[in-house]
């Protein structure tokens, strides 16, 4: 099974998975530039991505934030689902607590990176409009997809 590890966000969207044999492969994207959200998509699908491992996005205090990240996240599952990905809605703190452990509060984007580096297979950048790769949107995804292939049997069933 290769899982895609995906972060939603309007800054960056991180996308990240690893091919049989092959090094990491993670895109950042902005989260407004949806031809590209989607070509990602369809490109790990196309690299034989089985499941999609998603950060769910949770409601903050703005409502029309709220809406929005909804709705990317909303149309993201319509690409994983275009594509013939299966898909699995991770909380947040859940992923956040296995694969970083404790961190000091403020820390999430410092742990996050160093845990993706530390991923044996080697973490290889390739970006879009030339952002920041070592961010923790890419981090998060690495992190993501590596918790599902840990966590999660095909198809994103739970257990042996």
């Amino acid at each position: 099974m290769t899982a895609l590890g995906i972060d939603p966000s309007f800054k960056a969207t991180g996308f990240a998975w690893q091919p049989p044999m092959c090094r990491w492969r993670t895109f950042v994207v902005r989260g407004d530039d949806r031809p590209r959200l989607r070509k990602i998509i369809a490109l790990a699908a196309s690299e034989g991505c089985s499941v999609a491992y998603i950060e769910e996005v949770y409601a903050g205090p703005n409502r029309k934030t709220s809406l929005q990240l909804a709705g990317l996240g909303g149309e993201i599952r319509a690409w994983c689902i275009n594509s013939g990905l299966d898909f699995v809605m991770v909380n947040a703190k859940t992923w956040q607590s296995a694969m970083l452990g404790d961190y000091e509060k403020g820390k999430h984007k410092e742990a996050s990176i160093a845990a993706a580096k530390g991923l044996g297979a080697g973490v290889t950048r390739y970006t879009l409009r030339g952002l920041a790769v070592d961010d923790d949107n890419m981090a998060d995804a690495v992190n993501l997809a590596e918790y599902g292939r840990l966590n999660y049997g095909p198809g994103g069933q739970t257990g042996p």
